[in-house]
């Protein structure tokens, strides 16, 4: 349930929240603005990226949450080739103690790997010109060592790789067999101190956390991505 979900990322302390498959409206899912509940149950600045309209008014999409100010946000619609689900890239801008730090939110798509490779070089090509301090999270749906992973690490370090320990793994929920779920950094400034994988059934996927610290900062700043 939304409440057990607030729960979860309520306890993991974490200051940016990364979530997929966020419904905003949608009559299947009760009408809930399921951004703007989490926004209020955690106290949080929120973006959401639209991806998919629905015919009932609502939508589908990912969201970002963060304790400190969104300057802005925007949604861009990743390649969709054939009968492909709609995803996007959701970039929010966030204040963190005066420096501009660069937060992106994706879920490729599942099931299609020619689809993801065209899905990761297009998010590589959009923030090719970002100079800010940059985290890059969501669902891959692509194990470590797949071409879309390959491509993605070309421009993006894969925290996990940096300092985690095990195997990472984050789905199914229940006996995690694969790590498809991921936070990654890039840019000047941004330094990984941890990050783990915390044990839950709240969703269908176990959240990924992780701890950064941003130049100039005295204090981490921790970041959560929940598939």
């Amino acid at each position: 349930t939304l409440p057990q979900i607030a729960d979860v990322l309520r306890a993991s302390d974490a200051d940016i929240i990364l979530l997929q498959e966020v419904d905003q409206l949608r009559y299947s899912s009760g009408r809930v603005d399921m951004p703007a509940f989490f926004s209020t149950a955690l106290d949080m600045d929120f973006a959401f990226g639209k991806n998919v309209p629905h015919a009932d008014g609502g939508a589908y999409g990912t969201a970002i949450l963060s304790r400190f100010p969104i300057l802005s946000a925007v949604n861009t619609a990743l390649p969709r080739p054939g009968v492909t689900q709609q995803r996007g890239l959701l970039h929010a801008v966030i204040d963190v103690g005066g420096i501009e730090l660069s937060v992106y939110n994706t879920h490729l798509q599942n099931a299609d790997e020619p689809a993801r490779m065209l899905q990761v070089a297009a998010v590589n090509r959009l923030i090719a010109g970002d100079t800010r301090p940059r985290l890059l999270g969501g669902d891959m749906n692509a194990v470590p060592g797949s071409r879309p992973m390959n491509v993605l690490t070309a421009s993006w370090t894969d925290t996990w790789g940096r300092v985690g320990n095990g195997s990472g793994r984050t789905a199914p929920a229940g006996v995690p067999r694969a790590r498809i779920d991921y936070l990654l950094y890039g840019g000047a400034g941004l330094t990984p101190l941890a990050t783990d994988v915390l044990t839950s059934f709240a969703s269908d996927h176990r959240p990924v956390r992780a701890a950064y610290r941003l130049e100039e900062e005295s204090e981490p700043i921790c970041f959560k991505s929940v598939g």
